[in-house]
């Protein structure tokens, strides 16, 4: 297995960590998203899950981006698009037999990640994304939790719109198959509302699927090694292996 850094800008966030397995690569490609509110949260958290599908024959990065609070959701969309394709690019280069790509993210990272795939274009086609514990709306709702509040009023700041950054409003026909994996004791992002997503993208012709993991809480992915995550883990590489059946190329 081999480590690279992808750099895409000056700031020291700007940086995808590349792991690219020996040969045979799988078909697809895996960039993951870390979470931590928009303004908190780093790549490495999701080394663990990097390094796993990497030894299971996966091309998987996990990318970095702007956190000050100076930044809003155009910068983070912008990062994270651009880490994306530095990863293309590389993959390109490096193993062109990976042709395909799949978006993963946690919390704040799933939002980013469910933005980047329901804007793909054919021009960057996404081929799946896997969302954990992500928000289904940025629309304001009864008892949000404050913090969350507080961090997605930042994100507009730089002049986007509540609805500009809510994935349930940005669905279209056409959109790739998602993966909701939810927190059974979920406290930030309303199961209600990742179903209601759900039901928008198979109302446009999409396919999802949605598990909520027994006995967790938000954030429950990131730490390897336990039942919970190896569950999550196991999700995924089925959700993978189904985007793999040749119906699905």
């Amino acid at each position: 297995m081999r480590s690279e850094e992808l750099r895409f800008g000056e700031d020291e966030r700007q940086v995808v960590d590349l792991r690219l397995p020996d040969r045979p690569l799988r078909p697809i490609g895996l960039f993951y998203i870390h979470g931590g509110g928009w303004y908190a949260g780093k790549r490495a958290d999701f080394h663990g899950h990097v390094e796993h599908f990497a030894g299971l024959g996966y091309a998987a990065a996990a990318t970095g981006y702007r956190i000050d609070e100076e930044t809003g959701y155009r910068d983070k969309l912008a990062d994270v698009t651009a880490g994306l394709d530095r990863f293309r690019a590389r993959l390109a280069e490096e193993a062109p037999e990976v042709d395909r790509i799949v978006v993963l993210g946690s919390s704040a990272g799933a939002h980013l990640a469910t933005m980047v795939a329901l804007g793909a274009t054919d021009a960057a086609p996404i081929a799946g994304c896997v969302s954990v514990n992500g928000p289904g709306t940025m629309l304001p709702w009864p008892d949000q939790d404050a913090n969350i509040a507080t961090k997605i009023s930042w994100l507009v700041r730089d002049g986007s719109t509540y609805e500009e950054i809510s994935p349930d409003r940005q669905v279209r026909a056409g959109c790739p198959p998602f993966l909701f994996l939810l927190a059974e004791y979920e406290h930030l992002f309303p199961h209600d509302q990742v179903r209601e997503l759900a039901g928008i993208i198979e109302r446009n012709g999409g396919w999802t699927g949605t598990e909520v993991v027994p006995e967790t809480k938000h954030g429950f992915v990131y730490a390897l090694g336990n039942p919970a995550t190896d569950r999550a883990l196991e999700s995924i590489s089925a959700f993978l292996d189904r985007l793999q059946e040749p119906a699905s190329h």
